[in-house]
């Protein structure tokens, strides 16, 4: 299940949990695994009253528990053995299928509300510097799970049940309320000066975080993509310093670089945000994953899946389609009339614009030339029109 990296033992004070039974190296994949079942949305929307009663009181909805236990009954004997064996720390007198699915279920779908339930994968416990970032990829049916950084053998590896942009008032409370522990890792272990300090960064990267998700509202102004770009320094500098450079969180600030410079069309910065992205989702996802959909990450409350990151990390990055675009340009490209090779002057570019759009006017086509020739020689070559076309896919 492991490949030999990490296996399910005892840890003290919290039970079974993951742990590394060799060096793992950052952005190495330590798990896929498909979900035991599912549980969508709209199967649990019209219970969350009684839900959030069960988390205070131990009263089992009875009805929606027959739901769950149904959904058992379609799976093999191993499935539902290793179901029953996960912990359910809302259990009041006896385990409930209700209670197993709530401490153990992980967002997925294509919105991150509907919930799937690992026999082994939920296996994971918490903490608020995880050193494993996980993410749902709709195209497998499978949870993917990759080390946030090196791990050595012996360590618990552990992913993160709430938002880590919040103080440790905030995140602890989360865990109590809905988790029914106190969370004793590292970073909530702190106390005096080193937990008011931690809290600071914590609360300074959500601030961050907000002020440069903030510019997405409205088309923001070639000044403020100058601010925006010192603010995700500063942020990334936070993450480096408190998570220990948790690259779902990098690639997340990357991605709203992205977005912002693209949006005042500054070529430059948005290829540098973009390969930066990339760089940090590769390390979430791997080779083979969705390198987006690891961008929706937290909103405003701390919740995953909220709407406005999910219209963020909705935007269509499709890095095989967009190979495809830049191979049929290029063919376009090269078939001009008298402009064959890799370079082109700006009524040849209004020619090629023309393929597509055939309103393309000569001012429109000029102003397009000045933005990509970094040249003096009235020529812009194939590879600056594709940077600035298709950087931003």
């Amino acid at each position: 299940m492991f490949g030999g990296l990490a296996a399910v033992q005892v840890v003290e004070g919290k039970g079974l949990g993951i742990v590394a039974i060799q060096s793992i190296s950052r952005g190495q994949r330590v798990l896929s695994e498909a979900p035991v079942f599912m549980v969508q949305r709209n199967e649990y929307a019209t219970w969350e009253e009684q839900l959030e009663q069960f988390r205070n009181t131990g009263d089992v909805p009875e009805p929606f528990e027959m739901q769950l236990t149904a959904k058992l009954e379609e799976r093999s004997s191993q499935e539902q053995e290793a179901f029953w064996a996960l912990c359910d720390s809302h259990a009041a007198k006896e385990k409930s299928a209700c209670g197993t699915w709530l401490s153990n279920s992980l967002s997925m779908g294509a919105h991150l509300q509907d919930t799937g339930v690992l026999a082994v994968g939920s296996r994971f416990n918490h903490s608020c510097t995880p050193n494993v970032c996980y993410s749902w990829q709709e195209a497998f049916g499978t949870y993917i799970f990759h080390a946030a950084h090196r791990v050595e053998a012996g360590d618990e590896l552990t992913i993160s049940y709430v938002s880590p942009l919040r103080p440790y008032s905030l995140r602890s409370g989360m865990l109590v309320s809905r988790y029914k522990f106190l969370c004793c890792c590292s970073c909530c272990s702190l106390v005096g000066s080193a937990r008011a300090a931690s809290d600071e960064r914590r609360q300074q990267m959500y601030i961050l975080d907000r002020q440069i998700s903030s510019l997405l509202a409205s088309p923001p102004t070639e000044q403020q993509v100058v601010s925006a770009m010192q603010v995700i320094s500063l942020l990334i500098g936070l993450i480096d310093e408190e998570m220990g450079g948790n690259p779902k969180l990098k690639a997340r600030a990357y991605y709203v670089g992205l977005q912002i410079s693209m949006a005042v069309e500054c070529a430059d910065e948005a290829q540098d945000m973009l390969d930066k992205m990339q760089e940090q989702s590769l390390m979430t996802v791997g080779e083979d994953g969705d390198i987006f959909s690891c961008l929706g990450i937290v909103d405003a409350s701390g919740e995953e899946g909220s709407s406005e990151a999910e219209s963020r990390a909705q935007v269509s990055l499709n890095v095989g389609n967009c190979e495809a675009k830049v191979v049929e340009l290029k063919r376009r490209f090269k078939a001009l009339p008298g402009r064959g090779g890799d370079v082109i002057d700006a009524q040849g570019l209004q020619e090629l614009l023309q393929q597509g759009r055939p309103e393309t006017t000569q001012k429109e086509a000029l102003a397009l030339f000045n933005l990509v020739s970094k040249d003096a020689d009235g020529k812009i070559r194939f590879g600056e029109l594709v940077d600035l076309l298709y950087s931003n896919a």
